[in-house]
């Protein structure tokens, strides 16, 4: 497969590492994946097992996997997630590759994350900062009683501020576009299509699988802090079915705030 690549003049390098069960032996590895982009094709370099997640050690690994394809010299932008690891100005792992490289490179923080910091910053502006890895302001739908005591037929619909109503029919022709069966491979994992049908309910849509079938808000899932996509669903299942909670003014106050972001 090395032989037989071929690169064009430019390359982008994206590398994003994933704890995995070890093959090897008991408990867990730190595996970095490293693939070369390029216009025509993407080429994955390695599936680097690390001894841990720090900047210094994961940069070591992308500036030894290009220099093994040969591709050091054609490198010319990174792709990566926005955590300190990698975007910390002294040890960071873009910083440090950089200076393995000897010259500076285009950073292309990913999408999804950038995304994660603008959610995670209306949340702790709103609500504040928290030590805990869940969210305090979504366990009343997690618990069970609580939850099977709710009617999910019977839901609110917010009324949109003027500055937001404009922009509700491109989002929606968004939406059905993206939940169109033959785009189903668009979406990376089963809560992108959640949020999309969610949001789609929100804007005062109607979700539709197949025949005879009646959508149903799921029941929550996980809310940790490692994804921005659960604040999302969580904050539209509160906007749609939290006037059947007990909440006090200023705490539901607070989530109208947020859930005016969340959709857009």
């Amino acid at each position: 497969i090395k032989g037989d690549f071929e690169c064009a003049d430019i390359c982008q390098i994206n590398f994003d590492a994933k704890l995995l069960p070890n093959l090897g032996g008991f408990g867990s590895v730190n595996r970095l994946a490293i693939v070369a982009v390029q216009e025509d094709c993407n080429q994955i370099l390695a599936i680097a097992k690390t001894e841990n997640g720090t900047g210094e050690v994961e940069a070591r690994a992308v500036a030894g996997a290009l220099e093994e394809w040969d591709l050091t010299n054609k490198v010319v932008a990174s792709g990566f997630d926005t955590t300190s690891s990698n975007t910390g100005v002294h040890k960071g792992g873009c910083t440090i590759l950089q200076q393995l490289l000897e010259r500076q490179i285009l950073w292309l923080p990913c999408r999804h994350h950038i995304l994660e910091l603008l959610l995670r910053g209306a949340f702790h502006e709103v609500f504040g900062g928290t030590k805990s890895p869940n969210v305090a302001l979504f366990k009343v739908l997690k618990d069970p009683p609580t939850w099977n005591s709710l009617d999910l037929t019977n839901l609110h619909f917010p009324t949109l501020p003027p500055s937001l109503r404009s922009s509700v029919p491109d989002l929606q022709s968004f939406i059905d576009h993206r939940l169109l069966p033959e785009n189903e491979h668009l979406l990376p994992r089963g809560d992108y299509k959640e949020f999309l049908e969610l949001t789609k309910l929100y804007l005062g849509g109607t979700v539709e699988r197949k025949k005879r079938w009646t959508f149903k808000i799921s029941r929550p899932g996980a809310d940790h802090h490692a994804r921005w996509m659960s604040k999302a669903i969580y904050i539209l299942k509160l906007a749609l079915i939290g006037h059947q909670l007990n909440q006090s003014k200023l705490s539901w106050q607070k989530k109208e705030k947020v859930r005016l972001l969340a959709p857009w």
